[in-house]
């Protein structure tokens, strides 16, 4: 029971890591949907070539945030896999009856929270406590002035000196 326990809240915390770096992603400047699966992606180590990832690994703040999502997500496969190994191991000289009770205690874990982590109220709530623990406790407030400029497209912000006499004057 103990492992079945330890793996739902495994997941669970994994999926309060995904939020709170899909919002830190966010307040870089990168659009909710964008960060969403950005953070997922990084946490999980399925590596997306797209013009979305190039935006995250060109900006310092983003490749940081990512960083530790990619060792937070090894952390937390490796927290599975031993979770699971112990399970099995603890329950093989289990009854049946009591294989039959952890497995449906897994399998309502996991309804419960994906239910949880679906709910729009939820979301709501958890996104209001993670933005003001965001902007409490770090120094996220980054805007990403290459995408606004355009500079990514081969374009440059430059400096003229313009003369009293230049046409431009």
């Amino acid at each position: 029971m103990v492992g079945v326990l330890s793996l739902l809240v495994t997941l669970s915390l994994s999926m309060i890591v995904t939020r709170v770096a899909a919002m830190a992603l966010m307040f870089t400047g990168l659009s909710r949907e964008a960060a969403k699966f950005q953070a997922r992606s990084a946490f999980t180590g399925s590596g997306f070539t797209t013009q979305e990832s190039e935006m995250v690994v060109s900006h310092p703040v983003r490749r940081q945030i990512v960083m530790l999502l990619m060792l937070l997500g090894n952390v937390g496969v490796a927290t599975v896999a031993a979770t699971v190994m112990v399970s099995v191991m603890s329950t093989s000289n289990s009854s049946r009856q009591t294989q039959v009770l952890l497995g449906a205690v897994f399998v309502s874990g996991i309804i419960g929270l994906w239910i949880f982590f679906s709910s729009r109220w939820v979301e709501r709530h958890m996104n209001r406590v993670i933005a003001w623990a965001l902007k409490r406790f770090t120094n996220l407030d980054v805007r990403d002035y290459v995408s606004l400029l355009e500079l990514s497209r081969g374009y440059a912000v430059t400096e003229m000196l313009v003369e009293p006499k230049d046409w431009m004057a």
